[in-house]
């Protein structure tokens, strides 16, 4: 784990029960509540296949190399943050990129957490293309901000119950191979499926 104000410093599987689902950001904002700095970071490919749309992760931590990394599939690297969802009454996993312009969703997360009192006001979040906009709104007195549900999912992740690690699908490199179009573009260079079979074991007498 990382602590999310040291991974913005510079401004310019165990899988379980409680994996979470991903808060998806666009014009409309989205209000939540910042109830920690611990985070994951991941590198990851983002494909669009027709049936599938999205970010996977990087094999390369896990298999020592990648299929996506070597048919020049973009590499990002993404941050994973729990949030308070007040629409949903949920906590949600926020994917924020790693850029730090001004405009980048993580400096001015960062900006939010150094001014604290976090438990006393509300974020309001959105996006237009690449630009974030991130705005503060004071909580009412007496009004329920989540601390039920961020007690709970906090005791899930004490419990090891909790897990940020799945909120990006892992494909291993074999199962990519079964995509028709990342397989097309594979052939094209000379990739081949049996390249990323694991390595026999051969047993030797003694």
């Amino acid at each position: 784990m990382t602590d999310f104000c040291d991974r913005f410093s510079l401004i310019a599987n165990e899988s379980g029960p409680a994996t979470l689902e991903v808060l998806k950001l666009n014009e409309q904002p989205r209000i939540i509540s910042l109830f920690t700095s611990e985070c994951l970071e991941v590198k990851t490919h983002f494909i669009d296949t027709g049936d599938f749309r999205g970010y996977l992760q990087c094999n390369t931590e896990t298999e020592g190399k990648c299929l996506l990394c070597d048919i020049s599939q973009r590499l990002e690297t993404r941050i994973i943050l729990p949030v308070y969802d007040v629409e949903t009454n949920s906590i949600m996993a926020m994917l924020i990129p790693s850029t730090v312009s001004p405009s980048s969703l993580g400096p001015q997360l960062r900006i939010e957490m150094e001014k604290g009192e976090l438990d006393k006001r509300y974020l309001m979040v959105s996006r237009k293309f690449d630009k974030y906009s991130v705005h503060s709104a004071p909580i009412s007195d007496g009004v329920e901000a989540g601390e039920t549900v961020i007690a709970a999912f906090l005791d899930q992740v004490k419990a090891g119950r909790a897990s940020l690690s799945d909120v990006i699908k892992r494909l291993p490199n074999r199962e990519l191979f079964e995509i028709p179009q990342i397989e097309r573009k594979a052939t094209a260079l000379g990739i081949r499926k049996q390249d990323y079979e694991p390595a026999a074991v051969i047993a030797i007498d003694e």
